[in-house]
């Protein structure tokens, strides 16, 4: 009988292991066009996400421990720019902590609720934070995760 359970494991272990390779492999590529994605905002907008404009999708878990890069996107001067940005927040439906962190750090933005995690799927996010630029033609011109010098400026250059 414990035989059976060790080999149960470790099948399962097996096809684990294969599944996470294989959305490795799928992941988006730069060129692809951005799915279409309609999420609610901590403000109750419904809010799609599949028009043809330069964006920065910005796919998070708690935004309080994301503070520096939230800050840094508000620094961002989207008119000038011509683009929208967008911060997901991945899990359960909390708008009344993200609304008092939006307004702790005065953010300019949207923050969308993806409680689902619907948007984590066909974005195929594996590691938080995740940031997407899409181009004005609605394709994914380039992928980021985490946050560093290295990335504001790639963001800033976007």
């Amino acid at each position: 009988m414990l035989y059976i359970k060790k080999f149960i494991i470790l099948n399962l272990a097996v096809m684990l292991c294969a599944l996470l390779i294989t959305n490795i492999a799928q992941a988006l590529e730069i060129g692809t066009k951005m799915p279409d994605v309609t999420l609610k905002s901590i403000n109750g907008k419904i809010i799609k996400l599949n028009k043809e404009r330069k964006i920065i999708v910005f796919i998070h878990y708690n935004s309080e421990k994301c503070k520096d890069l939230l800050s840094f996107l508000n620094t961002i001067d989207i008119k000038k720019k011509s683009l929208e940005i967008f911060a997901i927040n991945v899990g359960e439906d909390n708008s009344n902590m993200l609304n008092k962190i939006s307004n702790k750090y005065k953010i300019k933005y949207d923050i969308l609720i993806d409680s689902n995690l619907n948007t984590t799927k066909t974005y195929q996010v594996l590691k938080l934070p995740s940031i997407f630029l899409i181009n004005n033609s609605g394709n994914i011109q380039k992928t980021m995760t985490g946050f560093d010098q290295n990335i504001a400026e790639k963001i800033k250059s976007f």
